[in-house]
């Protein structure tokens, strides 16, 4: 019998390998809306520093006013920087998804297929072994005469 040949095995590669592109974009994303979130974290981090010193030091308060309006524009830009990177997070698993739907498929096919030849195949050896089997059977002596 013929080896196994799967005739979506291209097909089934190339999906395989979109959905790892997928997943490495998933996680290119997530690690965008951390960076997003480590930075707003900084700046409020930055603000109470600010805070604490004027009001220990007992200077610059107009100076902090500017500082804490700068830093709300700013992170008023994160946030919209963190939404639009969850809108694209959310974008990219959607994409994943799909991608591993469509490899899940191809590889149940494969699996399916790789079963129907393993029946075959084994029908296959039955069937010889019973002709080998029967080709060299040769009847006990005393039914011959």
């Amino acid at each position: 019998m013929k080896r196994f040949v799967f005739s979506f095995e291209r097909l089934r590669h190339i999906r395989r390998l979109e959905m790892e592109q997928r997943a490495a974009s998933v996680e290119r994303a997530r690690n965008a809306v951390s960076a997003l979130d480590l930075r707003a974290a900084e700046m409020a981090r930055e603000v109470s520093g600010a805070r604490q010193y004027t009001t220990t030091h007992g200077a610059g308060f107009t100076d902090l006013g500017n500082f804490e309006d700068w830093t709300s524009r700013a992170r008023a830009r994160v946030a919209e920087e963190r939404r639009q990177a969850v809108t694209a997070l959310e974008r990219e698993r959607a994409g994943y998804v799909a991608a591993r739907q469509r490899s899940e498929i191809l590889e149940k096919l494969h699996d399916r297929a790789f079963d129907q030849w393993k029946r075959d195949y084994g029908k296959e050896q039955d069937d010889l072994a019973s002709e080998l089997f029967l080709a060299k059977w040769r009847p006990p002596p005393d039914e011959r005469d």
